[in-house]
């Protein structure tokens, strides 16, 4: 579906895919998005999903002057498209969210795009540093957010350095079928 995806000439879109609850920190996102469009008008925030946040996350975005879409949910091929399209997806937790790495983690890292990571879990921050596919940031810290964001936009042969990790890293870790082979392996050698 990528090529039913119109995206213009000189826009820079950050993605974020998920639910729109409590758990994510997509207030702070919105507010980053908004400091960042003052540096950089063209950057677009694409939210793709929806949930109980919604409404509350569209009043932030108006009382800011950001410029984020809101798509709501999308089948699952059209989100993936979307991510593609995109030049930075954000992986966006609050501080206390009992996530680590998340199903939608395998999504992003396909889409050969770099990483913001909010998320506090010390595995998953460890990975992001150690493999080189994106940035962590604090949660709650807007200024903080819009600075990786900036860094990144500002340096594109980073940006695809670090997509071409990201997509590395999915097709050897994150391919449930090419991965699950593996668990399957280690498990049947435990047994005997």
């Amino acid at each position: 579906h990528a090529a039913e995806i119109d995206k213009p000439e000189g826009e820079i879109w950050v993605s974020y895919a998920g639910t729109l609850s409590a758990c994510y920190d997509l207030e702070t996102l919105v507010s980053a998005i908004a400091e960042v469009q003052e540096v950089h008008p063209d950057v677009v925030l694409q939210i793709l999903g929806d949930g109980s946040e919604r409404e509350n996350l569209k009043r932030v975005a108006s009382a800011a002057g950001a410029n984020v879409v809101f798509h709501g949910y999308l089948p699952y091929d059209q989100m993936a498209a979307w991510l593609s399209k995109s030049d930075i997806t954000v992986n966006s937790l609050v501080e206390k969210a009992a996530q680590s790495i998340v199903t939608k983690i395998g999504d992003y890292l396909a889409a050969a795009k770099p990483m913001v990571n909010t998320s506090c879990s010390a595995e998953f921050r460890a990975k992001v540093e150690s493999d080189g596919f994106g940035v962590n940031v604090n949660p709650g810290l807007a200024e903080e957010m819009a600075q990786a964001l900036i860094e990144l936009i500002e340096d594109e042969p980073r940006r695809v350095e670090m997509g071409r990790i990201a997509r590395h890293i999915a097709e050897e870790q994150f391919d449930r079928p090419h991965s699950y082979m593996k668990t399957v392996r280690l498990i049947e050698k435990l047994i005997r």
